[in-house]
């Protein structure tokens, strides 16, 4: 059975999930079913936070939405602290009650400020 992170990982560049290894967990915690928050601190001791939700289709399928704080994160782009979370998430069993079989999807939602102060492609 695939993980959370191995069924999403075709989301990720290798880039990321290399340097997802290098990163350390700060601290991680599940408010309730199906959400995570976690702290991720980089090199440099930079700190991202990184929010999950995981939401059920009324027809089937899942979508795992996401927020983080990094520059790719605020962009609406799978970046390294999603995916370290992602693995941490999978070490813990956060959401190891995911059923194999439907489809989970990702949807990393940008950061309304970055979206209004990038200009549109013509």
């Amino acid at each position: 059975m695939k993980t959370l992170s191995e069924r999403l990982r075709h989301h990720f560049a290798s880039a990321d999930v290399a340097a997802a290894g290098r990163l350390s967990i700060a601290q991680v915690s599940c408010p309730r079913v199906g959400r995570v928050r976690a702290t991720v601190r980089g090199p440099g001791d930079a700190e991202h936070e990184v929010e999950l939700e995981l939401a059920a289709h009324r027809k089937g399928g899942m979508t795992l939405e996401s927020r983080c704080t990094s520059p790719e994160g605020r962009a609406g782009r799978p970046c390294a602290a999603l995916a370290a979370v992602l693995a941490e998430v999978d070490r813990r069993g956060l959401l190891a009650g995911i059923p194999p079989q439907p489809p989970v999807a990702l949807d990393v939602v940008a950061d309304e400020t970055v979206a209004e102060a990038e200009p549109e492609p013509a």
